[in-house]
C-alpha cells in the first residue's frame, strides 16, 4: 500500500464512486463538474462527522456506551435537520429489512414446518430404522459364514 498524504483522510470518507453515482441519478438532464463533485464528497464527509460527533454526545447524555438509531434522530434534531427524520426513519427500515434478508440468506436458516419434539421424533426414528437394517445385516452374514 503506497502513502500518501490522502491515504489516511480517503480511509474515513465516504467512497467517491457512491457519491458519483448518486449526483448521477440526481441530476440526469444537467453535468456537474469535477470540483462540484468533490464538494460534494466533502460536504458528506463534513456531514456525517457532524451527525457522527452529535449523537455520541446524545449517547453520553443518556449514559449510554453504544450509539443507536434514536441517538442519531435525536442528533438530527439537535442539529436542525428535523424535516429529514422521516426519509432517515425510511432508509432505516428499509436498510434493517435488506439486512434482515441478506443475513437469512447467509446463514441459509430456513425455518422448519416441524416442531423440535417432531424433529426428535423423526431423529429417533431413523436411528431405529438404521438400528433394525444393521441388525439385519449382521444375522445375515453370521448365518453364511
Amino acid at each position: 500500500m503506497i502513502d500518501s498524504p490522502n491515504n489516511e483522510e480517503d480511509d474515513t470518507c465516504v467512497p467517491r464512486a457512491a457519491v458519483y453515482k448518486m449526483i448521477k441519478d440526481c441530476t440526469q438532464h444537467i453535468r456537474v463538474s469535477s470540483e462540484a463533485k468533490e464538494f460534494f464528497v466533502q460536504c458528506c464527509n463534513e456531514f456525517i462527522h457532524t451527525l457522527a460527533l452529535q449523537s455520541n454526545t446524545v449517547c453520553e447524555q443518556q449514559t449510554k456506551k453504544l450509539v443507536h438509531p434514536d441517538h442519531i434522530v435525536t442528533a438530527l434534531d439537535n442539529l436542525g435537520f428535523s424535516s429529514y427524520k422521516t426519509n432517515c426513519l425510511n432508509a432505516m427500515e428499509t436498510a434493517q429489512e435488506e439486512l434482515a434478508q441478506k443475513r437469512r440468506k447467509l446463514h441459509g436458516k430456513l425455518t422448519s414446518i416441524y416442531t423440535d419434539e417432531e424433529l426428535r421424533q423423526q431423529q429417533e426414528l431413523l436411528f431405529q430404522q438404521v438400528d433394525f437394517i444393521l441388525n439385519i445385516n449382521y444375522l445375515f452374514y453370521f448365518e453364511f459364514i
